[in-house]
């Protein structure tokens, strides 16, 4: 009888990974993190970010996809005189 599971030493056969994590992979890598720096504590945190996650300062709106997003609506809502 032919035992057909895999021993410890054998290796398994190597799986591709789907495309869309493939090409998700590649825009990391060429296009890297994006980060911004606390004006308090001057340490990097990632640009996508509101407030540090070190210290808890408020980051400059203009950095990362939320804070543009922020931004646009107190431009979107500010009250016109």
């Amino acid at each position: 009888m032919v035992n057909e599971d895999l021993k410890d030493w054998e290796q398994l056969p190597e799986e591709m990974p789907p495309e869309k994590l493939v090409r998700k992979w590649v825009e990391r890598d060429h296009f890297g993190k994006k980060f911004a720096l606390c004006p308090s504590c001057q340490k990097e945190v990632p640009a996508e970010n509101l407030t540090c996650i070190f210290c808890g300062a408020r980051i400059c709106e203009n950095s990362g996809l939320l804070g543009n997003l922020l931004g646009w609506f107190k431009r979107l809502f500010r009250k016109q005189n």
